[in-house]
């Protein structure tokens, strides 16, 4: 089984969180009969977690409500994947907006949610 570690590091006068990843077994195969599961972009948990310093346009509260839609699916166990750049860019963003206690929080529980397994990148 794949396993994260997650670190807080801190340099240059920025706190950052580092994700480490140790791979485990090889790609996902759909289970016979389902579909595969679905790719997640950064964006949806982007939008789904950040809240807004203005008035959001029409078109924007759309997005978001769909956003969280989207994670709420998640969070009742839809199998999703998604990929370490993608986590690192939520990660990366969501401590520019965030406290680095809830940003880390955030980031902790997409890590070690069941139900969304982060695949590694190929070099």
């Amino acid at each position: 089984m794949s396993t994260w570690k997650i670190t807080r590091c801190t340099g240059a006068g920025r706190a950052s969180l580092r994700i480490s990843f140790f791979p485990g077994p090889g790609p996902v195969t759909p289970i016979r009969g389902r579909m595969p599961p679905r790719f997640i972009d950064a964006s949806v948990f982007v939008h789904a977690y950040l809240r807004p310093k203005r008035a959001l346009k029409a078109h924007e509260r759309t997005m978001k409500a769909r956003a969280r839609g989207i994670v709420t699916r998640i969070n009742e166990g839809e199998a999703v994947v998604s990929s370490t750049v993608h986590v690192c860019e939520v990660a990366n963003l969501l401590e520019d907006w965030m406290r680095p206690e809830t940003a880390s929080a955030i980031v902790q529980g997409l890590c070690t949610h069941g139900s969304l397994r982060i695949l590694p990148t190929a070099l």
